[in-house]
């Protein structure tokens, strides 16, 4: 009896520069529009969206959407793709 939540599996993350990062996503088959959200820490639990970085669903699988943010100045930064 558990609710079912939308799962978003994150291929890559990657830095391609010292202020510039990556995120590749796969959608749920269009379920809803995708978010990117950052955290700086894991143990808050606290995640921001990040400005910007709104997509609609991509086509099912192996499609992704590709995230680039850049001017990133944070030295530890975690990322994560929520599809609602």
């Amino acid at each position: 009896n558990s609710p079912t939540l939308p799962i978003v599996i994150t291929n890559i993350a990657s830095q391609t520069s010292g202020t510039t990062h990556v995120v590749k996503s796969v959608g749920t088959c269009g379920a809803g529009t995708q978010y990117l959200q950052m955290s700086t820490n894991l143990l808050t639990n606290v995640w921001q969206d990040v400005t910007g970085q709104v997509k609609p669903a991509p086509f099912p699988p192996p499609i992704v959407n590709t995230w680039t943010r850049s001017g990133a100045a944070e030295t530890n930064v975690f990322y994560r793709v929520v599809e609602k």
